[in-house]
């Protein structure tokens, strides 16, 4: 007997490229959302995933939704069938699918699932724009001053120099500065790039320690 995905496999074309593809956090969620409801309403789950598959999805949507299927179909259970094939989903997934299989009460744990999935990825997209703003800002102002150095000026500093008049100190410094930066640019971007991977790599273990 042909496995279930496979079959659906060649009636809707999937693409190969899917097979290596994990659901977006967004389709994990809407997938775990619509089964909760769908379950809650005492709807079967072979046939609650059969109406999943009707909504034609992603390709790797149907493609997941198969191979769950075809799990289910021998004997396995639906947290037993996600941990064998994450798809990306965090191990969260499976442990509470698990334990509402167990209580009794799996519409009500994937309802809570859902809404812990969602609040964590809504948490992500804050922390991700928040890191965004000051980088664009910072490549903005970085942007200015290479202009500044680079091409601006190179060319008035020979006018000062030629004139031979003192000038203020705010002047002198920004001028020596700009000389500086205009010799030494690679080995400073370098080290810029190597304290911002340190600074980036130590902000992304204590996001994950949090999270």
């Amino acid at each position: 007997m042909t496995p279930l995905f496979l079959s659906r496999f060649f009636q809707k074309k999937i693409k190969p490229w899917a097979f290596q593809r994990n659901l977006s956090r967004q389709e994990q969620i809407l997938f775990i959302k619509q089964l909760g409801y769908l379950l809650g309403a005492n709807v079967p789950l072979l046939e609650s995933i059969s109406v999943l598959i009707s909504q034609k999805g992603s390709a790797r949507m149907c493609l997941f939704l198969d191979r769950l299927a075809d799990a289910i179909q021998q004997g396995h259970s639906i947290s037993t069938s996600l941990a064998h094939q994450t798809h990306g989903f965090p191990p969260l997934v499976p442990a509470l699918i698990h334990v509402g299989e167990h209580s009794g009460n799996l519409p009500q744990s994937l309802t809570f699932l859902a809404d812990e999935l969602r609040k964590r990825y809504v948490l992500r997209k804050k922390i991700i724009g928040a890191r965004l703003y000051p980088a664009v800002v910072t490549s903005a102002m970085l942007g200015i001053v290479g202009a500044l150095t680079f091409f601006i000026f190179p060319k008035i500093i020979p006018i000062f120099t030629s004139m031979h008049i003192p000038l203020p100190m705010s002047t002198r410094i920004v001028l020596q500065v700009s000389t500086f930066v205009h010799i030494h640019w690679l080995s400073l971007v370098l080290v810029t790039a190597l304290l911002y991977n340190i600074f980036s790599l130590a902000r992304k273990k204590n996001l994950h320690i949090q999270l």
